[in-house]
């Protein structure tokens, strides 16, 4: 359980790490002016998502870590995507939200995972 909420955790990181490494998209002014920061935040995304596909893989098995990390891909970049909809610059409120959301894709893949 709790390896699959940090590999959701991961898999958020990730797939937040994925949206703000574009310059037309990110809300940080610091990753939109400098292109080697852009470059290892993208760099860093790869890395969380690869973590977490292992992590899910060295649980689950090949045969259900596979597909949980898929939906959790999916579930991670859908959060990811609302989010940043509705907070469209970085404030506490959207990291609380990512949290809670982070928590409760944590706890679905989690039942998915063990039913």
């Amino acid at each position: 359980m709790l390896v699959t909420l940090f590999a959701s955790t991961l898999l958020y990181a990730g797939c937040f790490g994925f949206f703000h490494a574009d310059k037309r998209r990110s809300a940080y002014q610091a990753i939109k002016s400098n292109a080697n920061l852009q470059k290892s935040v993208l760099g860093a995304s790869w890395l969380l998502i690869i973590s977490a596909f292992v992590a899910f893989c060295s649980t689950l098995g090949p045969e259900r870590g596979v597909p949980v990390w898929l939906g959790g891909v999916t579930l991670a970049a859908a959060a990811n995507l609302l989010i940043a909809a509705l907070f469209p610059k970085p404030h506490v409120i959207s990291g609380a939200v990512s949290l809670v959301g982070i928590f409760l894709s944590g706890i679905g893949i989690a039942i998915g995972a063990l039913s």
